[in-house]
């Protein structure tokens, strides 16, 4: 089976944006019926064959034949603008994308609730590229904008070139199987979505809250789909210092970044996307490549926004989004929570300095959710929320040396980069179980930091 944009990276993109706002520019589309010659059209054009729903009702934008006859109508409808080749753009389609999609595909169908495997949104069997069948899942959370460039994403696996995916060497999906594309120039199927991405973001016709949301998926794709980085992108760290302004360390260099913030603001990785928390003014901001910072969507930020008092919200140290349960840390007291409920606990005789996720790193345990403390250790918490909500803080496991750090990151497969409790970045090797720290980096103290980041400089022209 060949694995679908949805089933990966698609996904991770409506966690971070949620595509509430491009939902907002098509509500007028999801409230109205479906035009019916249109629908009957398409419908001779395409043999969609519907699982799971008895009847289709071009009235109903709940069911997913609705999304994705709207999806095609939005295709229909949309002329892009002429771009000469460059490095964001092959030009593997073209102003008309329907027609890519109409060339390649005559088959449709629509599976069931559960027809598919958990997280898909669309894919196509291998051995059934004869019959251009493609198959389409869970499409209900998706803007038209993404479910379309899901169908053309898919149907480049039906080209009579192998156009498979391969496993991911780094990104927001290393280590996933069939889940990337070795190069943007091969134009592959990742290659297909994010060039739509990038005429739509480029496209003066398009409405400006979809091109904004769509700079940031093309970004997002660059960044996480192709194992040979494209565009200069290099994977380092992002670095806040306590006076607000940002940098970008790779290694070779440390370059500013497009990104400033209010002294002492709280930020924090989204699934690796920089969200602040402005205690200033109660605002919660991400950074998704444009020119400003978007409103930030979900129940943390609503929560800090609305309901946390000054005193909360000047006590918070950390948030982790996405272990098996997410958690707030305050100074001297840690909440975590999941959809069935949440849990606080007071921390014993020290304070809270950071939350380290160790997904990734070579230091610590994999998978395991870390408190980082004033006294210098890591206290691992339960990997299960039940377990959390039974034991008391004394009763964590406590790292066995002193590590004064308030977070850790992979950095490649055999150091860490550990920002340390006095504001100091330093390297943890593995292999020689040694420090070791950069003369580019020593003059500087920093607050927080994202790693791994990756970034280029040419993003902000895309």
């Amino acid at each position: 089976m060949m694995n679908s944009f949805g089933a990966s990276l698609f996904v991770l993109l409506g966690v971070l944006f949620g595509s509430a706002s491009a939902h907002a520019v098509e509500a007028k589309l999801t409230a109205d019926c479906l035009d019916k010659s249109r629908v009957e059209v398409l419908t001779k054009e395409f043999n969609i064959v519907t699982k799971g729903e008895a009847t289709f009702n071009r009235c109903d934008p709940s069911t997913r034949t609705y999304r994705l006859l709207q999806a095609l109508m939005y295709l229909q409808d949309l002329k892009l603008e002429a771009f000469r080749t460059s490095e964001f753009n092959n030009n593997f389609i073209d102003e008309r994308p329907f027609d890519f999609f109409k060339a390649r595909t005559r088959n449709i169908v629509v599976e069931p609730q559960g027809g598919c495997r958990k997280g898909y949104i669309a894919y196509v069997q291998m051995g059934e590229e004869t019959q251009g069948l493609i198959h389409i899942c869970d499409i209900s959370n998706q803007s038209v904008f993404q479910i379309s460039s899901t169908l053309l994403h898919e149907v480049r696996h039906l080209d009579p070139k192998d156009y498979a995916h391969i496993g991911c060497t780094h990104g927001m999906l290393m280590g996933s199987s069939g889940a990337c594309d070795a190069r943007y120039e091969d134009g592959g199927s990742y290659a297909i979505g994010a060039e739509f991405y990038v005429k739509l973001a480029r496209s003066k016709n398009v409405d400006p809250v979809i091109r904004q949301e769509a700079r940031a998926s093309a970004v997002s794709v660059f960044q996480n789909s192709f194992n040979q980085y494209p565009l200069g992108l290099k994977q380092g760290a992002l670095l806040k210092a306590t006076d607000g302004r940002f940098a970008f360390y790779d290694g070779d260099a440390l370059r500013k970044f497009p990104m400033e913030a209010a002294p002492h603001s709280l930020m924090v990785a989204r699934i690796r996307v920089p969200t602040l928390f402005n205690r200033d003014d109660s605002s919660v901001k991400s950074y998704n490549f444009g020119a400003r910072m978007v409103d930030t969507k979900g129940v943390f930020a609503d929560e800090f926004r609305n309901r946390m008092s000054y005193t909360q919200q000047k006590s918070l140290v950390d948030i982790a989004y996405g272990v098996n349960y997410d958690c707030k840390l305050f100074v001297r007291s840690i909440v975590c929570e999941t959809e069935n409920g949440k849990t606080e606990k007071m921390l014993p005789d020290y304070k809270g300095m950071g939350l380290v996720s160790s997904k990734w790193t070579v230091s610590l345990q994999k998978g395991t959710l870390y408190l980082s403390a004033d006294n210098g250790y890591l206290y691992a918490l339960p990997d299960k929320f039940e377990d959390f909500q039974k034991m008391a803080p004394k009763d964590w496991k406590r790292s066995p040396g002193i590590y004064h750090t308030k977070e850790v990151a992979f950095w490649d497969i055999n150091t860490d980069i550990v920002l340390t409790n006095d504001g100091k970045i330093r390297f943890y090797i593995k292999e020689s179980k040694s420090w070791e720290t950069s003369k580019m980096l020593t003059p500087y103290t920093f607050e927080s930091m994202i790693a791994p980041y990756i970034w280029s400089e040419k993003l902000e022209d895309l």
